[in-house]
């Protein structure tokens, strides 16, 4: 039984994205691609070991169709809150000192965390969902009355994290699966997109770390990891099925999607005689 690939044109790194698909092949597996936005009702392929891999709109929808496919996405978007995964990891994060609000108290108390918790650099402020309906900001007081009305439009309901900006020096991608790292990339460097498999070993060693740690948030991930005055800190992590691989090694990371999605389909249809798909 080979698992197929759904995947999703025109969201991530171009290159990258070709290169992932060679791979698939290269493992002997197939994919369908599909056009960025397109309106489908993805009933083809039923009752077959299939992943997807695109944006979170594109996954979260096809989570919801009957279909039949298994393991269709690695995405628990409640597990990769900044509240669910900050309590286990908080001394790692990157945002270490952060509290949450809404932004209508944001808004109210202002002059609250520009005094107690912005730093020079400015006040962070981010979503706690996983779906970002807007980017991580900086904010400085002259900017905050024409930044904090959509902030508030984007984030109508849920709390955002809010805590002192802090300058990055690097940024590191890793792909971790089952407790173990897996690949790595780094994609910023001193505030520029800058895209290398050179990873620092403090870096890796940090993404190590998490990847022990006894609470996870999926059997495989993303992990963002940041430099930041001379530390090795979390950023984030991400959902495998929607986030750039930018330039990780391919061949683990399809390796262990293949096994991953073998055992799922195993686990789900394996004991009930499901069709499984023998090509």
């Amino acid at each position: 039984m080979s698992p197929r690939w759904v995947v999703e044109e025109d969201v991530f790194d171009e290159q990258n994205f070709e290169a992932l698909l060679k791979e698939i092949v290269a493992q002997g597996m197939e994919y369908c691609r599909i056009s960025r936005g397109r309106t489908m009702r993805y009933d083809f392929w039923k009752n077959r070991c299939v992943l997807c891999y695109g944006s979170v709109s594109m996954v979260k929808f096809v989570s919801t169709v009957e279909n039949g496919w298994l393991p269709k996405s690695f995405l628990i978007t409640d597990n990769l809150r900044c509240s669910s995964y900050g309590p286990f990891w908080g001394p790692t994060l990157l945002n270490d000192q952060a509290v949450y609000t809404t932004c209508a108290d944001l808004r109210r108390n202002k002059d609250f965390f520009f005094s107690k918790v912005a730093s020079p650099l400015g006040l962070f402020v981010r979503p706690d969902s996983c779906l970002k309906p807007f980017s991580g900001i900086v904010l400085d007081n002259s900017q905050f009355d024409s930044e904090i009305d959509y902030l508030e439009y984007a984030v109508r309901e849920g709390l955002v994290l809010v805590g002192p900006a802090k300058a990055i020096e690097a940024e590191w991608r890793f792909v971790v699966a089952k407790r173990k790292v897996i690949a790595g990339s780094r994609y910023i460097l001193e505030g520029k997109v800058s895209l290398s498999r050179d990873v620092e070993p403090g870096a890796l060693v940090m993404a190590q770390t998490i990847g022990y740690h006894d609470w996870q948030p999926d059997v495989v991930y993303i992990l963002d990891i940041a430099k930041s005055k001379g530390e090795y800190r979390v950023i984030e992590p991400n959902s495998f099925s929607s986030a750039d691989f930018y330039e990780c090694d391919k061949k683990p990371i399809v390796e262990v999607a293949k096994n991953l999605c073998r055992e799922e389909w195993e686990m789900g249809y394996g004991m009930q005689g499901g069709d499984a798909d023998a090509g």
